[in-house]
């Protein structure tokens, strides 16, 4: 029986994780879901709310986003589940399995005793637990080796064509740090024929855009959405 070589970064006391194969009819329909609608540059999550052999209700995360981050501000920091959500458009857009439930609750859907079947993510943050244990929903499933996919590898896109690069010159004391280990975590390398990203001073420049640095959070969040178009137009397929 598979468990997570990591620990799950939240789970309720009221709350169950159990994992099924890919093959589950269930996490079929989730995985259409995240590929169908859901959107995101690297979380693209399904959710499917089931009782009785029949589907209640099913969303997918971040279905009307329109930043296009590279990377998570959020896990560049180190955020715990419920901390800074603003951050990151990947994070503060509704949740595949909130926008679920409250489409449920639009819709008049008991979803009290159902199960959740999520393709996409390797555990449920604590807003979204709160909103399926308030709809009756304690148990959650996941993909066998749900860790090992969604987390434990880089977390990339997966239409590149070649690994995606940054050329980096300069530096700043806390931006700089912050922009790497989320490039590190998005499968992004430093390499001088990369993209050129380059700091002087107070501003940074991504291929001549300039930014001016004032909150080294909020600049690493712009520079996340700034790094989308020109990797994409040089690596992606």
């Amino acid at each position: 029986m598979y468990t997570s070589p990591k620990p799950l970064p939240f789970l309720p006391e009221e709350g169950s994780i159990a994992y099924v194969p890919e093959s589950d009819p269930f996490m079929q329909h989730a995985r259409r879901v995240s590929e169908t609608v859901a959107r995101g540059c690297m979380w693209r999550v399904g959710s499917v709310f089931v009782r009785d052999g029949a589907v209640l209700a099913q969303a997918g995360n971040n279905e009307a986003i329109t930043e296009q981050p590279i990377f998570c501000v959020r896990k560049a920091i180190g955020c715990k589940t419920g901390e800074r959500y603003d951050l990151c458009a990947l994070c503060r857009g509704p949740h595949a399995e909130a926008t679920a439930v409250q489409r449920a609750k639009e819709q008049g859907v008991d979803l009290a005793g159902a199960d959740a079947y999520l393709y996409g993510h390797w555990w449920c943050c604590k807003p979204c637990w709160t909103a399926m244990l308030d709809a009756g929903v304690s148990r959650v499933y996941l993909v066998e080796e749900a860790t090992e996919k969604f987390e434990v590898l880089p977390q990339s896109r997966p239409n590149w064509h070649e690994v995606p690069k940054v050329c980096i010159t300069g530096d700043h004391p806390e931006v700089g740090p912050l922009l790497r280990r989320g490039l590190l975590l998005a499968g992004i390398v430093e390499d001088p024929a990369g993209v050129a990203i380059a700091f002087d001073g107070d501003t940074v420049a991504i291929n001549g855009t300039v930014h001016t640095i004032i909150d080294p959070y909020e600049t690493v969040k712009a520079l996340s959405c700034l790094l989308h178009d020109p990797l994409v137009a040089r690596y992606a397929s």
